[in-house]
């Protein structure tokens, strides 16, 4: 998959900050609701007014980074479709051109349906990669 490591590498900058940003608005909103609890607390400062202004941005930004990683990971499976879809085709043309069925060595045929397997997964597997890499994420930042 050379073709498509800049795709991927690009999804991957788009996840992270998602998968950071992710954590921000529950941090604020707890940060908010300890201060309407307080009785003590006087009138609020520029602390509290950050942290609600904090929810906002963080919740804008969220999404933005999602949907940027969402749209490569689509643009990611319709190339890796169209690579298979070649395959396939560039396959039955040979197979069709082909005169007898001998003619076609092991290897030839060991690397055609390593082909076929490997950009089959890969672009069922792509829209939803940047998922994997912000849960992994997460689980390793709330178990520390």
């Amino acid at each position: 998959m050379k073709v498509l490591k800049w795709e991927f590498f690009a999804q991957f900058l788009w996840a992270l900050p998602w998968c950071i940003l992710i954590n921000v608005s529950p941090y604020c909103l707890n940060k908010v609701i300890q201060y309407v609890e307080c009785k003590d607390c006087g009138p609020p400062t520029i602390v509290q007014y950050l942290y609600v202004f904090g929810l906002l941005v963080s919740s804008l930004l969220e999404s933005l980074c999602n949907q940027n990683a969402l749209h490569i990971g689509r643009r990611i499976f319709v190339h890796t479709f169209s690579i298979l879809n070649v395959e396939i085709f560039e396959k039955a043309l040979r197979r069709k051109d082909m005169a007898s069925p001998a003619d076609k060595s092991e290897e030839e045929k060991a690397n055609d349906k390593k082909k076929d397997g490997t950009l089959n997964i890969a672009s069922e597997f792509s829209p939803y990669f940047n998922h994997l890499k912000c849960y992994s994420f997460d689980t390793a930042l709330t178990r520390t």
